[in-house]
């Protein structure tokens, strides 16, 4: 894991936050904040204790400064289900391009062609590559979007330490980006 950057104290290039070494710093950042402030497989009984999980992640610091954003969502009840109230980090400029403005302009230009591929129902294109959603610990309170080569890595190395895989779960990302838009 330290061989391909998933720890380790010598980062390459400080400034260039869009390198893989970055992201993958970034995820594993995210990764252990989340495992500090939630309990695994513990899902959230109601709207607070999400809020609270959402705002102690703010409050650490340098969560501002990564590639995801924390949104919290709420899932009606359906049916006999309860409502679910979950955590969706979502990359925070998948669908933005600043470049076409001037400085100072604070109007953001969506990225039509990816806009137009999550709305098809496919996974857009991030770091020239797909974005997956991932799970974190199955217990579907938590998703994280994930360049798909981090998200392999991540069930790779990541998943075996962390849990038994008993089970093979298969996921569709048709309705996550039909309704990330």
């Amino acid at each position: 894991m330290r061989e391909i950057g998933f720890f380790g104290n010598q980062i390459r290039r400080n400034n260039d936050i869009l390198t893989s070494d970055h992201v993958r710093r970034h995820f594993m950042f995210l990764f252990y904040n989340f495992l500090i402030i939630k309990e695994p497989g513990r899902l959230f009984e109601n709207r607070q204790e999400r809020d609270e999980f959402v705002y102690d992640f703010r409050r650490v610091q340098g969560s501002g400064m990564l590639l995801w954003e924390p949104i919290p969502v709420n899932k009606r009840a359906y049916r006999d289900r309860p409502p679910k109230y979950l955590v969706k980090f979502r990359i925070k400029d998948l669908f933005l391009d600043f470049y076409d403005f001037p400085p100072g302009n604070n109007l953001r230009n969506l990225n039509i062609f990816e806009f137009a591929v999550a709305q098809d129902g496919r996974a857009p294109q991030y770091m020239d590559d797909t974005v997956d959603i991932d799970h974190l610990f199955r217990d579907n309170s938590i998703t994280v979007e994930l360049p798909s080569f981090i998200h392999a890595e991540k069930t790779m190395f990541i998943d075996n330490l962390i849990r038994v895989n008993t089970e093979k779960l298969i996921r569709e990302s048709r309705d996550y980006w039909l309704n990330r838009t």
